[in-house]
């Protein structure tokens, strides 16, 4: 049965468990395909949780460290962490072992949950680790049915700390994002509302939860109107559409990429995708044609986003009663509450600022990052370049520090990106900076190419040649690198610091 009037002004995490448990206790909440559990199950498992984590010593504003893939046990710890006032510290099993001992490290976890792909080394010699198996005695206790008392769970406030979200770095070091209760409840809530979330909802979770698309666009935010949720351990095009079709999934969000290889694999196999509603694409730059594909083939009227884990995420959203370009060009208009600010640096674009009660606390345990990050009035500097159009809809041109300045002149990546992706011989593209002792920077293009139609030898002069005339003669290409693929995070963006120094080594050795 649908919620008549929609969930009430929650506060905190655990109160959102507490009502869907009282309201919908028979519900399904969740399915990994290994187990399904209701409202009441979940939340009985999380307590149970909690009783674990009171005998070993996990206190209020501990950090505890889930390195899972999308499992029931990953929903367990997360909702066990909001009730008991522990801090969700999410890496996603798939990192190098050199990124993951760095997170562990500079979280100070005061325990660690790992799955069996795990190389148990990468956890510090003096954090106790838990690795949860099928067989494990820990994850047999999740489903327990002694209850917590309520005079034995902690008072959570709405400026509690929830999570330390890891950025992905894909320029630098990654840094732990700070995000409180209310941080996450307002933008879940928001996102929910702009697309329309019920009750009814059957929500694919195919990005990770252990990154900020996961863990508030899509559990948080299906879990805000009691939403079902359908756990992908990894995404697979072809599972996630066989998915969609067996549990009559409503809403799918995911990465461009993602959604890129899902259009593949339902021209190859069609699967019945009629109960398909809508979702989010984002994380990466979105093209028009391939939202018009979506909405066409895969018949999911997704929208675009745009944020950062530091503002919760989503900041910008196109809805489904916007004007047809501006759902398929633009990243959305702002939720209500967020507000955009421009500042000049130079060039045809302005940075993005944003102000809303999803930007962060800060970085955690990085005061002068913190600092360099906010404006004096709370804005949240993004570090994206972009302009509102007379509608009021975000467009962006890249990132402020991948701007390419060549000879002086201004070169965005984004810009050039876009029109060489419409090249019929390019599967992938990224435009970046090569340092020039003459002109400070080389645009350099690195590309993948595809074997149908098959690309020509001269791969510098056929993109040349393909966008002469579309821009500015100093914006145009100086070198071509040709990639197998782009390196990218969990969150899907491409590493692009990786690719610079791997185009480098391959320029140098022409």
């Amino acid at each position: 049965m649908a919620r008549p009037e929609g969930p009430p002004p929650f506060r905190t995490l655990g109160e959102v468990l507490r009502f869907n448990a009282s309201q919908y206790p028979r519900d399904e909440a969740a399915t990994d395909g290994t187990a399904r559990l209701s409202w009441l199950e979940l939340l009985q498992r999380a307590e149970s949780a909690c009783a674990q984590f009171r005998n070993l010593g996990i206190r209020r504003g501990d950090r505890v460290a889930v390195v899972l893939p999308n499992q029931i046990e990953t929903l367990v710890l997360y909702w066990a962490c909001a009730l008991w006032g522990a801090i969700f510290v999410g890496a996603n099993p798939r990192l190098g072992f050199d990124d993951l001992r760095r997170i562990l490290d500079h979280s100070r976890a005061a325990i660690a949950f790992l799955c069996e792909s795990v190389d148990a080394a990468v956890v510090p010699d003096t954090m106790p680790s838990v690795v949860l198996t099928e067989k494990s005695a820990f994850g047999q206790s999740f489903a327990a049915s002694a209850r917590l008392d309520d005079g034995d769970l902690p008072l959570i406030l709405e400026n509690d700390v929830f999570t330390i979200v890891y950025t992905s770095g894909t320029t630098g070091t990654a840094k732990g994002v700070v995000l409180d209760h209310r941080n996450l409840i307002w933008c879940a809530t928001s996102t929910a509302t702009s697309l329309g979330v019920t009750h009814d909802d059957v929500l694919l979770v195919a990005v990770q939860i252990t990154h900020i698309f996961g863990l508030s666009a899509a559990v948080l935010m299906a879990a805000i109107h009691a939403a079902r949720c359908v756990l992908m351990r990894e995404h697979s095009a072809g599972q996630a559409l066989d998915l969609c079709e067996w549990e009559g999934v409503t809403i799918h969000h995911g990465s461009p990429t993602m959604f890129a290889l899902e259009l593949s694999a339902q021209r190859r196999a069609p699967r019945d995708l009629s109960k398909l509603r809508t979702g989010i694409i984002a994380a990466a730059p979105v093209e028009p044609d391939l939202v018009d594909a979506i909405r066409s083939v895969l018949h999911c009227d997704v929208q675009i986003a745009w944020g950062l884990t530091e503002t919760s995420p989503t900041v910008t959203i196109t809805r489904d009663d916007d004007p047809f370009e501006e759902r398929r060009a633009s990243v959305g208009r702002p939720l209500p509450g967020a507000e955009l600010r421009f500042d000049d640096v130079g060039g045809e674009y302005g940075e993005v600022l944003v102000r809303s009660p999803g930007v962060f606390q800060g970085y955690y345990d990085d005061a002068p990052a913190t600092a360099a990050a906010k404006s004096a009035d709370g804005f949240f500097r993004s570090g994206d370049l972009g302009w509102l159009d007379d509608l009021g809809f975000l467009h962006l041109a890249g990132r402020l520090k991948e701007i390419i300045i060549r000879g002086g002149l201004h070169v965005y990546p984004d810009e050039l990106e876009a029109l060489i992706r419409r090249v019929p011989w390019v599967a992938a593209v990224t435009v970046l900076g090569i340092p020039d002792r003459v002109l400070g920077e080389r645009v350099c293009v690195c590309v993948a190419t595809s074997s149908d139609p098959m690309p020509p030898r001269d791969l510098l002069g056929a993109l040349r040649g393909a966008i002469e005339g579309r821009l500015a003669d100093y914006k145009m290409p100086d070198l071509v690198v040709r990639v197998s693929e782009m390196p990218r995070s969990e969150g899907g963006k491409i590493l692009k610091r990786r690719l610079r120094e791997d185009a480098i080594a391959k320029i140098a050795a022409q």
